[in-house]
């Protein structure tokens, strides 16, 4: 039979005390000192889920089977009260995220990188957002459940640049670069047109560039853009701009303005996954 268990578990050393330290579940189960001697090699492979060697050799054999959640490395030895704090708090919470500067490697960094074998993502259900109100649904909303209507000045998280992804600073910026550019085209419609001349001039590479009305704009290559625009479904980065909150709408300060501060708000549920649950949440409580 498969047994199911969930556990908090924490590493720590110090390069000063040559000791490290074992938790489970908040409290200490192990402490070992490093012999004097030992070299500490850099630079040095990270890698999860799979024992391998110094050498890059990977044993098979030991492999891990599970499921991991919020994994974070950090530049200095925490304490064990923040160790006891963060189990206490619940691996919903957002504690391990006020480490702030002391924080090597993020989780949400984490998810990004490139991986092998059999892994695969899990949502947690039982997980809304730490911005939580008591009278949220019982039942956690899919996407399907937001139609065009209910998802209104949000509906742009339901573009592949955002859904199911996690939200980050890079995210983030990257938004904010695109918003600067397409306040070049002020007084222009957000239509198919538009968006694949963004999607060929502008694309992943150039999302914050200032746009050159000199050499092409709309307008002036309109007929070279018309044939693309039958192919702005596949706006790539620029998808985001198929939905109803920027679909069709005249670019104004007013339009992109209202865009920054969903932004600004949307940065506090950093480290959150942009799904069903958390739009639906913003849906409801931040559509004002």
């Amino acid at each position: 039979a498969v047994v199911s268990t969930q556990s908090t578990g924490c590493l720590t050393w110090s390069f000063l005390t040559r000791t490290k330290r074992a938790y489970n579940d908040g409290e200490q189960v192990g402490v070992e000192t490093t012999p004097s001697g030992r070299k500490l090699h850099v630079p040095g492979t990270l890698m999860l889920g799979q024992f391998h060697y110094r050498n890059g050799r990977i044993n098979t054999a030991h492999y891990f089977g599970g499921e991991l959640y919020d994994t974070n490395f950090y530049s200095t030895q925490i304490s064990a009260s923040q160790i006891k704090e963060m189990y206490a708090q619940g691996r919903c919470s957002n504690y391990s995220q006020t480490l702030g500067d002391d924080t090597f490697l993020r989780w949400q960094e984490i998810l990004l990188l490139e991986r092998t074998g059999s892994v695969t993502d899990v949502d947690l259900e039982e997980c809304d957002t730490s911005h939580t109100h008591p009278e949220e649904k019982e039942r956690a909303p899919r996407t399907d459940d937001l139609d065009e209507e209910d998802a209104g000045v949000w509906q742009f998280l339901k573009s592949e640049s955002f859904l199911n992804r996690v939200i980050s600073e890079e995210m983030l910026s990257d938004m904010a670069g695109r918003l600067v550019l397409l306040g070049e085209f002020t007084n222009h419609t957000i239509d198919d047109a538009l968006i694949a001349h963004l999607n060929k001039h502008h694309a992943d590479g150039n999302p914050g560039e200032t746009a050159d009305h000199n050499e092409s704009s709309p307008d002036e290559d309109a007929e070279e853009d018309a044939e693309d625009a039958e192919d702005a479904g596949d706006a790539g980065d620029w998808k985001f701009l198929t939905h109803k909150t920027f679909h069709n709408k005249l670019i104004t300060s007013d339009l992109l303005s209202e865009v920054e501060d969903r932004l600004e708000l949307l940065a506090e549920f950093t480290g959150h996954r942009c799904d069903a649950v958390l739009i639906a949440h913003l849906v409801k409580h931040h559509s004002d």
